[in-house]
């Protein structure tokens, strides 16, 4: 098949784990799971990116907000997740 295509897919999936499959809708189920674990990996990837990026931007509205030295300052710089929580829906944040 690899000759025929000229991709090694096929190929590398016939020497993967589990040994040689019995007939085709194997060998398509494996491609498949392959494809959705590679999706599942970059869907994570990308989530925890733009996760990042909204907690930052998060953040950042709330230290605006607030008066350098105050005590709800303080209490945003030493923050638990939860805590922080608590402050973003003080101040309209969440």
């Amino acid at each position: 098949m690899s000759l025929l295509t000229d991709d090694d897919r096929y190929e590398l999936t016939l020497n993967s784990e589990g040994g040689k499959p019995q007939n085709m809708c194997e060998m398509l189920d494996r491609v498949e799971a392959r494809g959705v674990e590679k999706g599942r990996a970059e869907g994570m990837a990308k989530g925890r990116a733009e996760g990042m990026v909204k907690g930052e931007d998060m953040i950042i509205s709330l230290l605006k907000k607030l008066t350098p030295g105050s005590e709800d300052y303080y209490k945003a710089l030493n923050a638990s997740s939860e805590e922080r929580k608590e402050l973003y829906k003080k101040y309209g944040i969440a």
